[in-house]
């Protein structure tokens, strides 16, 4: 791949999918052609204008997370637990979910690659993070409020 005169090497993959464990789960899954998508409940639940059940979420117990949950507002995840130990938890204070899923995917890649500190620390690496979503306990929330309020797109 040539990208501005520089060459590049991608050198691992890693991301967060729904249902599935980790890359090779993933793998296993889209060339078997199984579905990714489930029936979302939570959609339901806030009883709006919402016309699909089904969505591609992860849940934070296929992530090995844990939820604390905010004191302030109910059902709202204040900060997150690694049960795994792989996200320092000065790293999850300030995150939402979606935050986390491209620090695992990063992580994943770090490890396919078979990289050390000094080459995830050098100025010659780069990582390249997409998402399909972000944090949607945050998004959930938002929109709640947005039919809540009734406000108008203009």
């Amino acid at each position: 791949m040539q990208v501005s005169g520089r060459k590049v090497a991608v050198v691992g993959m890693g991301g967060a999918f729904p249902t599935c464990k980790n890359l090779d789960d993933f793998n296993q899954k889209l060339f078997s052609n199984q579905s990714l998508i489930r029936s979302w409940d939570k959609a339901s639940i806030f009883e709006k204008k919402i016309r699909s059940t089904v969505s591609g979420f992860i849940t934070e117990e296929e992530m090995d997370l844990e939820i604390i949950s905010s004191s302030l507002l109910e059902n709202y995840p204040e900060t997150y637990v690694d049960k795994l130990n792989r996200i320092p938890p000065g790293n999850l204070a300030t995150a939402d979910v979606g935050s986390i899923w491209a620090m695992l995917g990063a992580l994943d890649a770090i490890k396919m690659a078979g990289w050390e500190d000094h080459e995830t620390q050098s100025q010659q690496t780069g990582v390249v993070i997409g998402s399909g979503g972000a944090g949607h306990e945050v998004l959930r929330h938002a929109w709640h409020n947005f039919f809540e309020r009734g406000i108008k797109l203009v």
